[in-house]
């Protein structure tokens, strides 16, 4: 193997990415043309987020080598493109890769534990435990498959048996930051989140990025409110029954709703004689809404409520609690910006109501510009472009107030007028990814220097 290669394999194992891709570029540079090598230079380009400079390499690999089994598994980690989610039929290409490297290369401990993992990632937690025990069979003092078997079992219901395995693991390996953080979501789920976040501490000291010990210790976090852990509890629970879990959610909001019903026929008529309609609306309509808000505002209001924590302030959990207070946030201004003028619509159609509407697509894209957009170049025009939204909306607004009152067109419609401000976001998004392949040049130049000093 050429000597380069197999620095940055070591480096590679290590975690240290971006000098094993300087090793990987300097030894292909040298000539070395080997699949297994654009695979690991793939490898580390998806590690640095660079999904599709990651792509064309394992595409170079797989034309070299149609059977490399090293560049289908590869392939199995993958992101999907910007914007989009890791759906099930992602999740089935990714599958379809390591499926194939596995039959390349069918006794490959890791190749059999990434199965298990995409396996669970579509929660097929019984399908994961196959590939699972084959690799235990190959290697049955790995504490990483034991950790995976142990969360399998828990998600169908196995809760002693992954208890069991989860302190065999730790017994093997005393200072594995995976097994603390297995035993840490055992005992979250098991409603004990003050021992929970003892094992979570120690999974973090042990191994402080470690993605799934950061958000075990951000769910005890917000365990710390007891109306928190009133609402996770049919999820942390009832995790390996996702149909009664789903049963019993919705069958908390009829009750809600209900309850909201009978109000309604109890109060309405002592009501609405006296004092009109209103004073009910003002009862029902947050009953009504109070189910969907639960649904949908817990994780946001939550995730706001912990945002000083220092749970909220590691790499793995600060983008996503930085998320959900921006959806908080947003969710409220909205709300009440939508609450505003339909009162000001039910009450008056003059044209200082259209010219105030008309201020919306100006205040949302210089919004997104200014909190969203990075500094530059690009950044100065965009604002450029938002001021001259923030002018132009109202005077558009009114002077076609007579056309729309006329067309009176569905109000779903409203939504267009957050178009500028989605134009902003997309450049704001495509800034960003090339900002992070710049900086990500810079700092492979500097590991360069590092590794192949002159």
């Amino acid at each position: 193997m050429n000597p380069r290669v197999s620095q940055a394999s070591m480096l590679m194992e290590r975690g240290r990415y971006l000098e094993a891709e300087a090793l990987f570029r300097e030894a292909i540079a040298e000539g070395v043309r080997s699949a297994s090598v654009h695979a690991m230079l793939g490898l580390c380009l998806r590690n640095a987020g660079l999904h599709a400079a990651a792509n064309d390499e394992l595409k170079a690999a797989l034309a070299m080598d149609p059977n490399c089994a090293y560049a289908h598994y590869a392939l199995s980690f993958l992101s999907p493109p910007t914007g989009q989610r890791r759906t099930s039929i992602f999740l089935g290409t990714c599958i379809k890769h390591i499926l194939r490297a596995l039959e390349l290369a069918p006794n490959d401990v890791s190749y059999l534990s990434r199965l298990a993992q995409l396996r669970q990632q579509c929660h097929q937690w019984k399908q994961s435990l196959e590939p699972i025990d084959a690799a235990l069979r190959l290697s049955p003092r790995n504490v990483g498959l034991l950790v995976q078997r142990a969360e399998a079992l828990v998600h169908l219901g196995r809760r002693e048996e992954a208890r069991e395995i989860l302190q065999r693991a730790l017994a093997l390996d005393p200072e594995a930051s995976s097994v603390h953080a297995g035993i840490g979501w055992a005992f979250l789920r098991a409603g004990d989140h003050q021992s929970a976040g003892e094992f979570f501490n120690e999974a973090l000291r042990l191994h402080p990025d470690l993605d799934w010990a950061q958000h075990g210790a951000l769910e005890c976090a917000k365990h710390q409110y007891r109306v928190y852990r009133v609402l996770a509890y049919p999820s942390q629970r009832l995790v390996h029954r996702p149909l009664l879990r789903f049963g019993i959610e919705i069958g908390i909001a009829v009750i809600i709703l209900l309850a909201a019903f009978a109000v309604l026929f109890w109060l309405d008529p002592i009501v609405r004689p006296r004092w009109g309609g209103l004073p009910t609306a003002l009862l029902i309509v947050p009953l009504l809404v109070l189910p969907f808000g639960l649904q949908f505002a817990k994780e946001p209001l939550f995730s706001w409520l912990v945002r000083h924590h220092q749970s909220a302030q590691l790499s793995a959990t600060s983008p996503v609690v930085k998320e959900h207070a921006a959806k908080w946030v947003l969710g409220i201004i909205v709300a009440s910006v939508t609450l505003l003028f339909f009162a000001l619509l039910h009450y008056s159609k003059s044209a200082a109501v259209f010219a105030l509407i008309g201020l919306v697509p100006g205040v949302t894209s210089l919004g997104v510009t200014i909190f969203d957009v990075p500094s530059g170049i690009a950044r100065k025009w965009l604002m450029i472009f938002s001021m001259a939204v923030l002018v132009a909306g109202p005077i558009l607004l009114t002077v076609l107030r007579s056309f729309i009152l006329d067309l009176d067109p569905d109000p779903r419609s409203a939504i267009l007028l957050c178009v500028p401000a989605i134009f902003v976001a997309i450049v704001s998004n495509r800034i960003k990814q090339k900002d992070i392949v710049r900086q990500h040049n810079r700092m492979l130049a500097a590991s360069r220097k590092k590794v192949l000093p002159e």
